[in-house]
């Protein structure tokens, strides 16, 4: 069972997650391009209103220019995706943008539908599909950012165990940190097996 402990670990880093990804990309037209992909597991309740909001772009450093911009409606101009929360679906139908002269930041919806989804710690959380919205892709700035939380704009959001990385921009694959250490143990264990036997 020694010998096969570090590559059941170096299997266990591969199958490790990176949670959840959302990547917005130029669709070729100026548009936003939305691909959503990954899983997690919720660490603690709580629950979507109206879509899954971010309302920290703006402080983040993700909106180009003033957070005046866009404020409404957008609809789905091609393509579907959605999100599993337990046993909960939804279905993304519509995005809607909160930017407002002078106000504190500059928020965004993904998913349009009345009501709350609610999530419980332990639930299976799953996001897929690929859409494009017509929000124009030059008020975003290209990065990385990370939210461990998801969820309304009010004190209820959900926790998530490896979170969420929102990319804009060109995609590039980062190994989860859970799998860089992962396959770190697996290598010592291949190390010390190794080890082991030369000194018997």
């Amino acid at each position: 069972m020694n010998k096969l402990l570090p590559f059941i670990l170096l299997f266990v880093s591969l199958q490790a997650t990176a949670g959840l990804i959302i990547n917005i990309s130029d669709n070729g037209s100026g548009k936003s391009q939305f691909d959503l992909s990954g899983s997690d597991i919720v660490s603690s309740s709580g629950q979507f209103n109206n879509g899954i909001w971010f309302n920290d772009l703006y402080e983040y450093g993700a909106v180009a220019g003033d957070h005046s911009k866009g404020s409404g409606e957008f609809s789905v101009l091609s393509g579907a995706g959605g999100y599993d929360v337990g046993s909960g679906s939804w279905a993304i139908n519509g995005f809607y943008v909160n930017g407002t002269a002078g106000g504190a930041d500059w928020e965004l919806a993904i998913g349009r539908s009345s009501g709350a989804l609610a999530a419980n710690a332990g639930d299976a959380i799953e996001f897929y599909g690929s859409l494009v919205a017509d929000i124009d892709y030059s008020w975003f700035v290209a990065g990385t950012y990370f939210f461990d939380t998801l969820g309304p704009f009010s004190n209820n959001e959900l926790g998530l165990t490896d979170g969420l990385t929102l990319v804009i921009g060109d995609l590039v694959e980062v190994p989860a940190p859970s799998t860089l250490a992962l396959f770190g143990l697996g290598l010592i264990g291949i190390g010390w097996t190794r080890r082991k036997k030369q000194t018997a």
